[in-house]
């Protein structure tokens, strides 16, 4: 009797005295309701007026436009989603403290003055020395690693070394890599378990190590996942290699590309420029390293497919960070983790660009709190209408020992990054902070252009204020890191 109340969206999940369960169709918004003892929710067929008056600021009762309903019920939604990131934390914290002996023996690691979020801050942060230092006392107690590494459940990783030495965690591969409705987050529909092939560094793959030493066979996991050989110096790969992962794709026909963007971009362009065709392809996610919107930009003319940015560590044990949905808007992933912005120098939060701070609470091989990925980022807020609408949008950008400091006003990867895609017929840069005031801009221009040293360098000095002087470079390699990874932007001052 009661549904006559309620608007013609909403469904009736379920219905009784005591409990009630609506769903509005239209933004997706679900709400559960229990009654207090000894009170009714519905009697006779009616909604109470305590409930109607409820209902009624969240657009239930009414015929409102999407827009409209999004603002209304956003403000519920932020506080449900907090309380349930709070209690997936301390039910992390409770776990960490109770099962690792590295929480247990440090008396900084009071978990008992942690109630919520905003309370992180009271705890210590991890730096990568301790997860090299610690290695073995990080581990929870019920993690059996033999058994775990012998059916295939964990796997020995390690970081490719790019802000500091390499470090080795044990990875869980059984956590999911993809989003809660992740046809829907990126906008694609898959007509079976999609195939997914990885590019990307020797080094970097967070569970494997390939140098062109194991077979197509032997590379490939759970029959759905391919890791694609790769070269230590990307920029003289043979022609050889080229064929062969271009075999190896017509051959799996992958329908997920999982790639570091600089290293896609070149093997689809010697591709191109040796006349090898390449399968298409219906979605590329990138990450290992920033992704330039130069590379996006070139990578989406050469594939035609939809672009993603993921965004993890290898430290995390298999935790996700952050991914980019269909909208454009990078969320951080709250089933995975719970990150923090903070000042540099003295992890408080900030509202600004700080370092982001990883408490990964899906993981429970190698538990870390609160650990300082090294890289840069920013809280932003954005009511996205994509399926992770309820996750904390974020801006990323890049790695904190990338930044350029010039005459005391600090870039960000992306701040310049920002600058130079406004130059078209751009593959490849990087931009060398040299002295104080002056930068050195190597570039590698698509095939067949050439750029105008004079426009790139105005633009990046209009841009980039502080700066006296540009050196543009045009190049036919650049030199990546002992890590194998391509930095856009560099100070050597």
């Amino acid at each position: 009797m009661f549904r006559k109340r309620l608007s013609k969206e909403i469904e009736v999940l379920r219905c009784g005295s005591s409990d009630l369960e609506l769903l509005d169709r239209r933004t997706g918004f679900h709400v559960s309701i229990e009654a207090e003892e000894d009170s009714h929710l519905v009697q006779g067929g009616i909604l109470s007026e305590e409930i109607l008056n409820f209902l009624e600021p969240l657009g239930f009762l009414s015929e409102a436009s999407i827009p409209d309903l999004r603002k209304r019920q956003r403000p519920f939604r932020v506080q449900l989603q907090k309380e349930a990131r709070n209690e997936l934390l301390m039910d992390f914290l409770d776990f960490s403290k109770r099962e690792v002996p590295f929480y247990r023996t440090k008396g900084d690691y009071d978990i008992g003055r942690i109630s919520d979020t905003s309370d992180l801050p009271l705890l210590p942060t991890l730096q990568k020395s301790d997860l090299r230092d610690n290695f073995i006392t990080l581990l929870a107690d019920s993690t059996d690693v033999s058994a775990g590494l012998a059916d295939g459940q964990f796997s020995v990783a390690r970081t490719s070394g790019t802000t500091d030495e390499r470090v080795q965690v044990i990875a869980d591969l059984g956590l999911d890599r993809v989003p809660p409705d992740y046809e829907k987050v990126w906008g694609i529909n898959f007509d079976r378990t999609p195939r997914t092939a990885v590019l990307t560094t020797p080094l970097c793959s967070a569970t494997e190590c390939h140098l062109g030493r194991s077979t197509m066979e032997e590379r490939t996991k759970f029959g759905i996942v391919l890791y694609l050989n790769s070269t230590e110096d990307l920029f003289s790969a043979s022609e050889g290699l080229i064929r062969n992962v271009a075999e190896e794709l017509w051959q799996f026909r992958p329908e997920i590309l999982l790639v570091n963007p600089y290293y896609l971009l070149w093997f689809a362009r010697e591709a191109q420029r040796l006349g090898v065709d390449l399968p298409a392809i219906e979605l590329i996610l990138t990450s290992y390293q920033f992704t330039s919107k130069v590379q996006r930009r070139a990578l989406k003319q050469l594939f035609g497919a939809k672009i993603y940015n993921t965004y993890t560590a290898t430290e995390l044990s298999g935790c996700t960070v952050g991914v980019e949905c269909k909208n454009g808007h990078w969320h951080v992933c709250e089933n995975h983790t719970v990150i923090e912005i903070v000042e540099p120098n003295s992890a408080m939060p900030t509202e600004g660009v700080g370092s982001i701070l990883v408490t990964p609470v899906a993981g429970r091989v190698m538990p870390l709190i609160r650990y300082d990925v090294g890289d840069l980022g920013r809280l932003v807020d954005i009511d996205c209408d994509c399926p992770l609408s309820d996750w904390q949008c974020f801006e990323f950008h890049g790695r904190r020992k990338d930044v350029l400091d010039v005459r005391g006003t600090v870039f960000t990867t992306k701040e310049v990054d920002d600058v130079i895609c406004e130059i078209e017929h751009i593959d490849f840069y990087r931009c060398t902070q040299v002295e104080k005031a002056k930068l050195v801009l190597d570039v590698i221009p698509s095939p067949g252009f050439s750029i105008a040293a004079r426009e790139i360098s105005d633009r990046v000095r209009a841009a980039l204020s502080s700066v006296d002087e540009i050196v543009f470079r045009q190049v036919n390699r650049l030199e990546s890191e002992s890590s194998m990874k391509f930095r856009l932007t560099a100070s050597v001052t």
